[in-house]
């Protein structure tokens, strides 16, 4: 069976084009977020010895509570989207055996994944504006 063309490649081809840049994304994102976890487990680490940087005053108990609340929260969140880049990473090694190996059963594995990433994909973002977004909003505004 003739492959299809779809501008100058055949869609194995671009299949490909996909799984790599799949691949170049989620290592990215990997690298990041390990570097970020990092970071927000170290400060952690360190807030009970954190200064005001306005007036070099150790910082009320309430303001460590909520900074080790956010840090927490940080890292939590860290960690579930680094398993999410990890199992991208997968999937995305999956297409590229699928494409080169000709095999249907793994390019449907990964389209399945891709559509339940994009039905929870408004999930995401709506957690994401509510608990990053939203909520140091209103604290400022309390503050007032």
């Amino acid at each position: 069976m003739e492959e299809k063309q779809i501008c100058c490649c055949g869609s194995s081809g671009w299949t490909r084009v996909i799984g790599w840049f799949q691949i170049i994304g989620a290592v990215m994102a990997i690298i990041l977020l390990v570097i970020l976890l990092v970071g927000s487990t170290v400060l952690r680490a360190s807030v009970d010895s954190a200064r005001d940087p306005k007036t070099n005053q150790p910082l009320s108990p309430e303001e460590m509570r909520t900074m080790k609340a956010a840090l927490t929260g940080a890292i939590v969140g860290g960690i579930v989207l680094l398993i999410l880049a990890t199992f991208s990473f997968i999937m995305a090694i999956v297409l590229l055996r699928g494409s080169y190996n000709r095999n249907p059963r793994q390019i449907h594995a990964w389209m399945v994944y891709t559509v339940i990433c994009l039905i929870l994909s408004p999930l995401e973002q709506f957690f994401y504006e509510g608990a990053v977004i939203n909520k140091p909003c209103a604290l400022i505004l309390n503050a007032i």
